[in-house]
C-alpha cells in the first residue's frame, strides 16, 4: 500500500462520522457523542492535585526572620546581599515576621526601624528559636512566595536543657532530628518548589566550647535563606528566585540548592495542526491539539487503516505517535524510565456521558394553589464515580528515540483491527527514578558544626533527603502526559 492510497481510504464506521466527534452506540441503542468537549471535561478527573494550577499573588512575598543569638553575625556578615534583597522587596508587597522565643510569628510593623534592623547584632537577642512556627507558616502558604532566613538551629525551650542521643556528654537543647521531613514533602508533593541559599560564616561554638578564652574560638557554619515558590508562581521571570539566582553570581560564597519533583518539562511537536503528531503516513478523522494547563491530545484513526499499516512492511517508521521530547530537570533525583499505562476507557466515557447529559424529556407538575414546581420524570443526572477503565497493555507500546530524543507510541505488530469502536487513555508515566543523594561536601554545607565537640547537626539535610526519598519511592506511575486514541471498527 503506498502513502497516497493510505490517505485517501475510508472506512464505513459503526457510528456516524460528525464534523466535530463521533457517536458511539451504546446499550441503549442511542449512543453517545465523543468529541473534544466530553474529553476535555472527563480529562479533569484524571489530573492529580499536583498538575491543577492554582491562583498565586506574584507581587506579595511573607518574610520570616530568625532574631535568635547565634544568627547576628550571619546577618551581620551578609548585610550587603540582605541590603540587596530588601531593594528587591521594595516593589513588592512583603509582610515581615520575627522568629525566635515566641510560639508565634511575630509581625514587624517597620523594618526599617532600628528595633528590626538587620545588621544591628543587638537586635539578635532571643535564646530560643521556634523554627517550626516559620517552616509551617511557609508551607501552609500556597498563595504567595516564602522567605525564612535562619542557621536553621532550632530551639524550642533553651531553659531546660534535655539530654539527646548522640550528645549525653554535653546536653543542649537543639533538635538533631530530621524534624522537617514531613513539612518538605507536603510542600513538594504539591508541585511546589524549595531553593536554599546557603551562605558560609564563622562563629563561636555556644553551646559546647566551656573553654574561658577570650575571644572564643570560632567555627564554620551556613545561614540559610530558605525559599518557598508555589507552583504558579515557578515560571514567573520576576519572582524571588528569579532575583536571587542572578544575585548570587555577585556572591560566588553561596552555594545554591533546588528542589523541584515536577521539574519534568515536556514539549510536543505538531507536524500540522491537522495531523498533530501522528504519523504522517495516517488519516487522522478527528483530533484535538489541547494546550491548556491541563495539557492533552484526542486522536480518532480507523482501526482497519492502523491494521494495514502495521502489516504493511513498506513502512518501516511503524509509531502512531510521535513527537514528545521529555527534559528532566530536576537536580536530586537521576535514571528516571518511562513507559505507557493503557486504559479502554469506552464504558467510562458513556457512564461520563450520562452523567453530565440528559436526552430525557422532564415531566413536571405544578400545584395550582401555591405555584410550586416538582419534577414528576426525566432529567435527573446520575452521579459519576471516576474510574481508570480496563487496563490494556496488548494495543500500544513505549518508543523512544535517542536521537531526536522524542518519546512516542506505536502498535503492537500483532494488531489486526477492533471488533467495535474504542477510546483509550494513553498516559505516559515514570516507571522508575533514583534519588541522587547528597555527597559529604552538601553534608558539610546543610549541617550545623560544632567544632569544639567534633560533631554536627544534620537536621537540614536529612529532613531534605527524608522528603525527596520519600516521594522518590512515590513517582512510579507519576502521569507526565496523556494522548486519548479513539480507534473506530
Amino acid at each position: 500500500m503506498n502513502k497516497k492510497r493510505m490517505q485517501n481510504m475510508r472506512v464505513p464506521l459503526l457510528g456516524a462520522v460528525l464534523a466535530m466527534g463521533l457517536i458511539i452506540p451504546s446499550c441503549g441503542g442511542e449512543g453517545f457523542l465523543v468529541d473534544s468537549d466530553l474529553i476535555s471535561k472527563y480529562h479533569s478527573n484524571v489530573l492529580d492535585g499536583s498538575e491543577i494550577i492554582s491562583s498565586a499573588d506574584e507581587n506579595k512575598i511573607m518574610c520570616y526572620l530568625d532574631y535568635s543569638i547565634g544568627v547576628g553575625p550571619a546577618m551581620k556578615e551578609t548585610s550587603t546581599f540582605n541590603q540587596a534583597l530588601k531593594n528587591f522587596f521594595e516593589s513588592r508587597s512583603v509582610e515581615y515576621f520575627r522568629i525566635g522565643e515566641q510560639d508565634t510569628a511575630q509581625p514587624i510593623e517597620d523594618i526599617n526601624s532600628a528595633e528590626a534592623s538587620f545588621d544591628n547584632l543587638n537586635n539578635y537577642t532571643d535564646r530560643g528559636s521556634k523554627l517550626g512556627v516559620a517552616i509551617d507558616a511557609c508551607v501552609n502558604n500556597k498563595t504567595a512566595q516564602s522567605i525564612f532566613i535562619s542557621d536553621f538551629e532550632r530551639v524550642d525551650d533553651a531553659d531546660h536543657l534535655v539530654p539527646q542521643a548522640g550528645f549525653e556528654e554535653q546536653p543542649h537543647p537543639i533538635k538533631i532530628e530530621a524534624w522537617a521531613t514531613r513539612q518538605f514533602k507536603n510542600w513538594l508533593q504539591s508541585g511546589n518548589q524549595l531553593d536554599i541559599y546557603c551562605y558560609p560564616y564563622s562563629r563561636p561554638d555556644a553551646w559546647f566550647d566551656k573553654s574561658n578564652s577570650t575571644p572564643k574560638p570560632t567555627y564554620p557554619n551556613h545561614l540559610y535563606t530558605i525559599v518557598f515558590t508555589p507552583k504558579p508562581l515557578i515560571e514567573d521571570n520576576s519572582n524571588v528566585i528569579s532575583y536571587l539566582n542572578e544575585k548570587v553570581l555577585e556572591f560566588p560564597e553561596f552555594q545554591h540548592y533546588e528542589f523541584n519533583l515536577n521539574g519534568i518539562r515536556k514539549e510536543v511537536n505538531h507536524t500540522t495542526a491537522e495531523i498533530g503528531s501522528a504519523n504522517e503516513i495516517l488519516t487522522v478523522y478527528d483530533i484535538d491539539l489541547n494546550e491548556s494547563p491541563q495539557q492533552y491530545e484526542y486522536y480518532q484513526f480507523s482501526g482497519e487503516e492502523l491494521a494495514e499499516f502495521v502489516w504493511d512492511d513498506a513502512y518501516e517508521d511503524k509509531r502512531l505517535i510521535t513527537g514528545l521530547k521529555i527534559f528532566e530537570e530536576i537536580d536530586c533525583i537521576e535514571n528516571i524510565s518511562y513507559d505507557l499505562n493503557v486504559f479502554d476507557i469506552t464504558s467510562n466515557l458513556e457512564e461520563f456521558y450520562t452523567s453530565i447529559y440528559s436526552n430525557e424529556e422532564v415531566v413536571t407538575d405544578t400545584n395550582q394553589e401555591d405555584g410550586s414546581v416538582d419534577t414528576i420524570s426525566g432529567g435527573a443526572l446520575v452521579a459519576y464515580e471516576f474510574d481508570n477503565g480496563v487496563p490494556n497493555q496488548d494495543f500500544f507500546e513505549f518508543v523512544y528515540n535517542v536521537q531526536t530524543k522524542e518519546a512516542g507510541i506505536k502498535l503492537n505488530k500483532d494488531f489486526t483491527g477492533v471488533d467495535e469502536d474504542k477510546v483509550f487513555r494513553v498516559d505516559f508515566v515514570i516507571t522508575d527514578v533514583e534519588r541522587s543523594g547528597f555527597d559529604e561536601k552538601d553534608y558539610e554545607t546543610l549541617s550545623l558544626h560544632y567544632n569544639a565537640s567534633v560533631q554536627r547537626i544534620e537536621a537540614l539535610p536529612e529532613s531534605l533527603d527524608g522528603a525527596v526519598r520519600d516521594l522518590t519511592n512515590s513517582m512510579n506511575n507519576k502521569r507526565i502526559f496523556t494522548i486519548y486514541i479513539m480507534i473506530t471498527a
